[in-house]
């Protein structure tokens, strides 16, 4: 979380004193102080967590390798900044002005002079929202030496009108003793827009037939999509691509739908009214900075080999489908690589069937998205944030996500971090992990729809991973085990709704897990076998089951304290229903500290058995524990009590309900 508290009010006062310009003439800069003329920083600031970043306006550059004045006027800003600790990030030391706002259809670029004591260092220049989530609109990362040089990035055309704005720096690569001078953020040219390019198969279905295709606003004269390059790329001046005549259009090689490489203009692909495209490989905006959409509907097709959207550093590329289809019999990968690049992918009413992977989030600062609306998306294996520093997102909404064949396996946070919402329709995977391999991260929400799994859910994978499942509505089924902390380093579950049915255990810390944690208050879990708690971790682990309402049943046992191995677990049941039709087991040869705190609600199994020899004991408080009197009578009940094996206050009683012994607190 990014501290603004050092600056917030100077830069507060600042923001009532100046305008904060969105419109501004071509190349005017919007900056106030953007040469600290002023002799203040404001209405930049600079922000960090612990205070120890120090920026001061001088006039001097005192101490550098190469000795200099400011780069422009009389003053520039002096910046050091500590080493940054093991666990932080670039972005937690840096430098912003939040008082602007970037207008839909304006490019900005943001620019200033920088210059290093000695050596080099890297410094990260970013236009970006400036509030949560602080999306990026392009960004750079510098190399800044000890000579004064300019270094600027420009924002893509808006899409729509951000405010409020920053023009944004991070600091935190390295320790670094540097200089600032002549900040700029204005509005740069938008280019015309460019050619159209309209398919009317005049000659053949060959894409490389130049007479097959009209063109209109090239001001190249080109005639056809590839004639800039006679290659795979489109020409830099394209705006639009269109077939949408009926024909199905067959190109024998590749083809890239990217726009000018300055990422002023996006190229888009259109494939409409029942038309369609067949080719070997297709890249979405492939290069640094670029933008490129393809858009396939009213019963167009695309046939490709592999796909992949979104390659390079800044570059952003979209595929959407709308009651049409799109067939890759390869791969699939939404966001591909590249630092700061956006990759979506949207499904609405139409299908699109991979025939191996489907990447969202490949590789590392690539960022991707898969949205369903309606229809279906198909695959053998699907991967929300493959790569460390990789991250992926899928929300579906009405519709279906399948991946049954072949690996059938749905990764939510493979090396990076994945997301799934599921607010409606269906996901169907033989089986799903949420956060797999070391370091990795991974969620999956559920408010509605179905999930169905047909082998297991595991959470939490290897060591070091960390995941998060919570249910608020619809359904959630396992054809075979959920496990909460695999053997990776914490999961938590949380259920406030929907229906949950496991077909054999529920395990929480199934090995090496360390952390688990689930939290239930609503819906109904259904469990076939068992359900452990701390089934065979360490004596480092924990795993803590709190119930303050909904029900719980278990058709076979419930340990509490599985292990042989020291590690601790909990069951605290403040409300609700947790029912075993077999039996209440409290510790076992070897675990640690077992312990089941009843304050509310209804415990119920045929029989209890508390191990002596390990550290395990029952709390009772209140609500009511509920043991079949075959097993467990008045008098054996008694006898746990006065064992120690249950802790109870000083008023409670002991009576027969049918056919179960029942310990609660007496009627007032």
């Amino acid at each position: 979380m990014r501290s603004r508290v050092v600056w917030f009010i100077a830069a507060l006062i600042v923001g009532f004193l100046t305008t904060a310009p969105g419109y501004a003439q071509v190349g005017e800069n919007m900056l106030p102080n953007g040469g600290f003329e002023s002799g203040s920083i404001a209405p930049y600031g600079v922000y960090d967590s612990d205070g120890e970043t120090t920026a001061e306006v001088v006039t001097d550059c005192e101490g550098a390798d190469v000795p200099e004045g400011p780069a422009e006027g009389t003053y520039c800003l002096h910046v050091v900044v500590p080493p940054p600790a093991e666990d932080e990030y670039e972005y937690e030391v840096g430098m912003s002005d939040n008082n602007y706002t970037f207008n839909k259809g304006r490019r900005y670029t943001f620019s200033c002079f920088m210059k290093c004591k000695s050596g080099t260092l890297q410094v990260r220049m970013k236009p970006e929202r400036g509030e949560e989530p602080y999306e990026a609109y392009n960004e750079v990362v510098v190399d800044v030496t000890p000579e004064w040089m300019e270094y600027s990035v420009t924002t893509p055309i808006m899409a729509e009108k951000v405010t409020p704005a920053s023009p944004t720096f991070h600091f935190n690569f390295s320790a670094g003793d540097f200089w600032i001078d002549d900040v700029k953020l204005y509005e740069a040219e938008v280019p015309d827009e460019g050619a159209t390019y309209t398919w009317t198969g005049a000659v053949d279905l060959n894409w490389n037939t130049p007479a097959n295709w009209e063109v209109t606003d090239s001001i190249y004269n080109w005639t056809w999509p590839n004639e800039q390059f006679m290659s795979n790329r489109v020409n830099e001046d394209c705006d639009l691509i269109e077939i949408a005549n009926g024909n199905m259009v067959t190109r024998a090689g590749g083809l890239e739908i990217t726009g000018a490489s300055d990422g002023s203009s996006e190229a888009v692909l259109t494939i409409d009214n029942s038309s369609g495209l067949k080719l070997q490989n297709m890249s979405i905006a492939k290069g640094n900075n670029v933008r490129g959409r393809v858009e396939v509907g009213n019963g167009g097709k695309l046939s490709v080999n592999n796909l992949s959207i979104a390659q390079g550093d800044g570059s952003a590329g979209a595929l959407n489908v709308v009651n049409a289809a799109v067939n890759v019999s390869g791969q699939l990968t939404v966001g591909g690589k590249g630092a700061g690049s956006i990759g979506k992918m949207e499904i609405e009413n139409g299908t699109a069937k991979v025939g191996s992977e489907l990447f969202i989030g490949r590789s590392t600062g690539s960022e991707g998205k898969l949205e369903i609306n309606g229809g279906l998306v198909q695959a053998s294996y699907v991967c929300l944030g493959l790569d460390s520093g990789a991250a992926g997102k899928l929300e579906i909404k009405d519709g279906a996500l399948s991946a049954l064949s072949g690996a059938g396996h749905l990764v939510i946070g493979q090396n990076g971090s994945g997301t799934a919402e599921v607010n409606g329709g269906a996901v169907g995977v033989n089986v799903l992990t949420v956060g797999l391999d070391s370091y990795s991260t991974g969620k999956l929400e559920i408010a509605g729809g179905s999930v169905d799994i047909g082998a297991v859910l595991a959470v939490a994978v290897l060591p070091e991973s960390a995941g998060v499942v919570e249910i608020t509505g619809g359904t959630l089924t396992s054809s075979g085990d959920l496990q909460l902390t695999a053997f990776g380093d914490s999961a938590a579950m949380s259920i406030k709704g929907g229906e949950v049915d496991i077909a054999n255990e529920f395990q929480m810390n199934y090995s090496t897990g360390l952390l688990s944690e689930l939290v239930m208050d609503g819906g109904v879990v259904n469990v076939a076998t068992k359900t452990i708690l701390n089934y065979g971790a360490g004596i480092d682990s924990r795993a803590d089951f709190t119930l303050n309402g909904g029900t719980w049943n278990s058709a076979d046992t419930i340990y509490v304290g599985a292990t042989p191995n020291g590690g601790n677990a909990y069951l605290t049941i403040n409300g609700g229903t947790m029912a075993s039709s077999g039996t209440l087991f409290v510790g076992n040869p070897g675990s640690g500290e077992s312990r089941i705190i009843l304050n509310g609600g209804l415990l119920q199994a045929e029989d209890i058995a508390i191990d002596a020899l390990s550290n395990s004991l029952i709390v009772y408080r209140g609500g009511e524990l509920w043991i079949n009197g075959s097993a467990v009578n008045e008098t054996a009940m008694q006898g746990l009590i006065d064992a120690g094996e249950i802790d109870v206050p000083d008023n409670y009683e002991i009576t027969t309900i049918g056919d179960y012994t029942v310990l609660r607190l007496p009627a007032i």
